[in-house]
């Protein structure tokens, strides 16, 4: 991915200031100031994407590989879209494959179209699922009476299997009249080859019979650049680059149907103050469409500029950063990977930006620029992996290093101090988190690990000038806990509890030139509040905002 490569120790377990704290923080933050509630009627946070992977053995998985579901996973949870797989299946055929994720699914190996017809509905019922990843018809094809050699089609069959993935369609919207159906056109294998173009042909007709208004029918050509010489194991199945090059397709599909339900209003997604005497607030609103609006915040919370952006199709506003000299950088990041930093000027109008990317498997996370006006960009893979890099005023990148991978964990945020020292935040699923001091050589120079909390999750960090950092925990339940870290060691010198406030969550943290702390909460119904802390983490004032 890129040039400079440094192992670093896992998270927490570096050769320097290791601290670990138990849950007695949690019995301190009783007796922190509790904030009045939030205003508002709340509603409980959206739930995730009922995803049903529905098949035969190409979904199900064979010999122990974990079919396009895995990479399929791993695309929609770092692109940090919530997802459940759903099905009456687990693993394969009962059995968890050996890795890390999601192994509900639909999948039943040498089933025709004809045999999962009658249980479809009853699949449906018990998974409830949003939306159905369709692929199925190759049993079809190789039991029908096709032969390539004399170039004979069985059309009698294919019509027959178009029609019951019709039916199939039909009964997954007697339980869910708005359930989105993602159809392939099944990939190829070592024979049938003209069996299965005729086929696919007819499922490409399929899809647009039955598309309606509520309920889309979007098609996902599997059958277009998928080699069985060279993406099968056994000119059957997909073996490691066929399921990648399934799961890149799926993906598409399924973002194009997030993308149509997504809200047209913004939500505000990030905020940062000037690390300078002007600790004037930019905060960031976007959404999944492309678009977004940056905000000019005055000391009192009053809007003193504005400027709107996109859409840009495939791309999402994803955090925000202040510098010295009043001008910001924006990141955003595209559905392939794809990264894009802009340099804002004092009135948040666009100057210049670079695009980076994309690298296999690798999302950009956050953004932070330091005093020195140099941007401290932070990537994050699946596996554990953490790239860092240094980013000239430009987007010339000076310094980049991977750290990792380090199974279990995922880096989660990045700050950048008065001392030109780069933090990042790691979080696992346990509720632990750890918080890493980097030199601008990218070397290693303290790490301390807290918890685990159960319930809790670490969602930001920011460090102030005076080098001492925050670190934020939120809550489901709509809490959030808010430490301030000494700038050596990782020592927790103050914390404060706030909440629960039911259909607020604590979204972003922001530290300005005064050393006070901003908070952003955002709701359900689009409000965005904005607290500012005094250096005791007690309410100072408040601004509500929103949505634009």
């Amino acid at each position: 991915m890129w040039t400079t490569t440094r192992h670093a120790p896992p998270p927490g377990r570096a050769p320097v200031a290791r601290r670990r704290l138990s849950h007695c923080w949690l019995l301190l933050l009783l007796f922190c100031v509790l904030l009045p509630a939030a205003p508002g009627a709340a509603q409980p946070p959206a739930a995730p994407i009922r995803v049903m992977p529905l098949g035969d053995s190409i979904t199900d998985s064979y010999k122990g590989r974990p079919s396009y579901r895995w990479p399929l996973w791993g695309d929609l949870f770092m692109g940090g879209y919530a997802v459940d797989f759903v099905g009456s299946r687990y693993g394969h055929q009962g059995q968890a494959v050996g890795y890390d994720f999601d192994q509900d699914h639909e999948g039943h190996s040498g089933w025709r179209a004809d045999q999962v017809l009658p249980y479809v509905e009853d699949w449906a019922r018990a998974a409830q699922p949003d939306v159905v990843l369709l692929h199925l018809g190759t049993n079809d094809v190789f039991q029908s009476g096709g032969d390539d050699a004399r170039g004979y089609v069985d059309t009698t069959t294919n019509a027959q299997t178009a029609r019951e993935l019709g039916q199939i369609i039909d009964k997954l919207r007697l339980v869910n009249p708005r359930v989105k159906i993602i159809l392939a056109k099944i990939i190829g294998a070592y024979k049938y080859k003209l069996q299965t173009e005729d086929l696919n042909n007819r499922i490409a007709a399929l899809a647009e019979q039955k598309t309606t208004s509520s309920s889309y029918v979007y098609l996902v050509d599997q059958w277009e650049g998928f080699d069985p010489a060279t993406d099968t194991y056994d000119g059957l199945h997909p073996n490691e680059a066929g399921e990648r090059k399934m799961a890149d397709r799926w993906y598409a599909g399924i973002i194009d149907a997030i993308r149509d339900d997504a809200p047209v209003s913004l939500t505000a997604v990030g905020l940062s103050v000037d690390p300078g005497d002007d600790v004037a607030t930019r905060l960031l609103w976007g959404n999944a469409r492309g678009r977004a609006e940056l905000w000019r915040l005055s000391g009192s919370g009053a809007v003193e500029a504005s400027a709107s952006f996109g859409p840009y199709y495939g791309w999402t506003p994803r955090a925000v950063s202040n510098g010295l000299d009043a001008r910001g950088r924006a990141l955003w990041t595209h559905d392939d990977g794809r990264a894009a930093l802009w340099e804002l000027d004092p009135a948040n109008g666009l100057q210049t930006y670079s695009v980076y990317g994309p690298y296999g498997g690798w999302r950009a996370v956050d953004v932070a620029l330091g005093q020195d006006l140099r941007s401290s960009l932070v990537w994050a893979r699946l596996d554990g992996a953490a790239g860092l890099w240094t980013v000239l005023p430009g987007g010339s990148i000076e310094r980049a290093t991977t750290f990792g991978p380090y199974p279990g964990w995922r880096v989660r945020a990045v700050s950048a101090g008065g001392d030109n020292r780069t933090r990042l935040l790691w979080t696992e699923a346990g509720g632990q988190a750890a918080l890493w001091t980097v030199s601008a050589a990218h070397a290693l120079e303290g790490s301390a690990l807290y918890g685990p909390f159960a319930g809790w999750e670490a969602a930001d960090l920011a460090t102030a000038p005076d080098s001492s950092s925050y670190l934020l925990w939120r809550r489901a339940d709509g809490a959030a806990g808010l430490w301030r870290v000494s700038a050596g060691g990782g020592g927790i010198e103050l914390a404060a509890s706030f909440g629960p406030y039911a259909g607020w969550t604590a979204a972003s943290l922001a530290v300005g030139g005064d050393n006070r702390a901003r908070l952003l909460w955002t709701h359900t119904d689009g409000r965005a509040n904005v607290w500012t802390l005094t250096p005791n983490l007690a309410l100072e004032s408040q601004s509500v905002h929103g949505p634009p």
